[in-house]
């Protein structure tokens, strides 16, 4: 089974590469700020600091149709999110989040109405907390874990009003497995959105 995966991924970036030929353009925006931190200096230090961020967006169209989107974040002199967006004609999309993105469970935590930010705050704890026994991260808790160097696939529409997401998580140290994660949506009726992930 493994050899008919790297048999099939090879094929695929083999026919990604041959038909490199495209044409596209590189836009660049950005943003600066001066800030003063200004608080009581018994507890906090005061001072100057500037916000900088450059933004790289390129588009192009393969021979095959597909189409590539690049995007570079440049913040504070640092390389920051960046991402690669292959949209595959009626296919749907398929991102390498090189750094920043995320799953398809944490690209939806805002969305559940509760008291707390995201649907998992009651099941567990932060992954900088201290954990005891039996107790999860709330990142992994349902799935909601996102590293860099993820994969998020947006699937086209097959049903009118059904929206579905699908994320792999690599391993990393944070977390020893990888994690495969899925959102749905419909959206079909006027006023009304139901989600499960």
């Amino acid at each position: 089974m493994n050899n008919l995966k790297k048999v099939g991924l090879t094929a695929l970036a083999t026919s990604l590469i041959t038909t490199s030929a495209f044409a596209g353009a590189v836009s660049v925006t950005g943003s600066a700020s001066i800030n003063l931190s200004n608080q009581s200096n018994h507890t906090v230090s005061n001072g100057f600091s500037s916000g900088d961020s450059l933004n790289f967006t390129g588009t192009g169209e393969l021979d095959n149709g597909m189409t590539v989107t690049m995007k570079q974040e440049i913040d504070g002199g640092i390389m920051d999110d960046r991402s690669v967006a292959i949209s595959m004609d009626g296919m749907g999309t398929l991102t390498l989040n090189n750094h920043g993105g995320s799953s398809a469970m944490s690209a939806v935590d805002d969305v559940t109405p509760t008291a707390y930010g995201e649907s998992w705050d009651v099941i567990g704890i932060a992954s900088t907390g201290t954990r005891t026994a039996g107790q999860a991260y709330k990142e992994g808790a349902i799935g909601g874990f996102a590293t860099n160097n993820s994969f998020f696939y947006n699937v086209p529409e097959m049903v009118d009003g059904l929206g579905i997401n699908v994320s792999y998580s690599p391993s990393n140290s944070a977390r020893p497995d990888g994690s495969i994660s899925y959102a749905l949506a419909y959206t079909g009726v006027e006023g009304l959105t139901i989600g499960y992930g």
